[in-house]
């Protein structure tokens, strides 16, 4: 005798919620491609970080960030992940939504061009992390902080929160799920009810977590960690001519951006498109 298999009502939405936050989390994850932008120094890519940052702080207009944008989207595609960026935009649309819905709501004047703005600023930043952590290793950014200067423990903690922002997302799901099928409702109720039944759900979550520190706590000692004050890297980075090209053109971009700037050229240009704006 067959029997239909039984469906729970929030499976489906729990999955769209977990795709979504596994997309979101893609940002932050490395890609192995074969491309020149893989091929880069980490020092390099970090300045092209600031260099895009910068020109998205800058910028105050819909069309150049909308430009800028695309310049951005060029470098994905040249860094084989332009895929990979879209499928993690999917899971950014709610947030672009909430950034627009607050600017239109709340400012005085020029709502719609401003709440424009600042939603394309948001996703051109989003974007540069993006370029930057889907092309760059955490060894090969330890590696760079280490180079530069930083201390150690600090290149560890950073480098590890990095590694374990995927994790976090899939103990936070198998938690949420392992409730879910218990017959705890997340989503039921009113705001207070809710936020009771998330208190279920954070206490076995900072217990698991506490367990992989203490878990990571040992492998590092171990291994050795801090039995040494200084220790030298598997490899040694090198700056070649293309990450020095990369470099100088970073600079030249910031050096542009702050003349338009402070000459007032930009903020004539600015002024203009407001005159025209609908």
């Amino acid at each position: 005798m067959c029997r239909r298999p039984v469906s729970l009502g929030f499976a489906r939405g729990d999955e769209a919620r977990g795709d979504s936050v596994s997309r979101v989390l893609n940002v932050l994850r490395f890609k192995r491609r074969d491309s020149a932008i893989h091929v880069l120094d980490p020092r390099s890519k970090f300045m092209l970080l600031v260099a895009l940052s910068v020109a998205s702080l800058i910028l105050a207009d819909p069309v150049t960030l909308l430009a800028l944008l695309a310049v951005e989207a060029i470098i994905l595609k040249a860094a084989k992940c332009l895929r990979d960026w879209l499928a993690s935009l999917r899971g950014l649309l709610l947030m672009l939504a909430v950034i627009f819905a607050l600017n239109y709501l709340t400012l005085p004047s020029h709502r719609l061009f401003t709440s424009l703005a600042m939603t394309v600023r948001f996703l051109d930043l989003a974007t540069a992390f993006s370029i930057f952590f889907l092309t760059t290793t955490p060894d090969e950014l330890a590696t760079a902080l280490e180079a530069s200067g930083v201390p150690r423990d600090y290149t560890l903690m950073f480098t590890m929160s990095l590694r374990f922002v995927p994790t976090l997302a899939r103990d936070l799901q198998t938690v949420a799920d392992a409730l879910k099928s218990r017959g705890l409702e997340l989503e039921k109720g009113g705001l207070r009810e809710r936020l009771r039944n998330y208190v279920y759900l954070l206490v076995p979550l900072i217990i698991y977590e506490l367990r992989r520190s203490l878990m990571v706590a040992e492998a590092l000692e171990a291994r050795g960690f801090g039995a040494v004050r200084r220790v030298e890297p598997y490899y040694e980075l090198k700056l070649k001519e293309r990450d020095y090209a990369v470099i100088a053109l970073s600079w030249a971009f910031i050096a542009a951006l702050a003349y338009l700037s402070l000459s007032g050229c930009y903020g004539a240009l600015l002024a203009e498109m407001l005159a025209y704006w609908p």
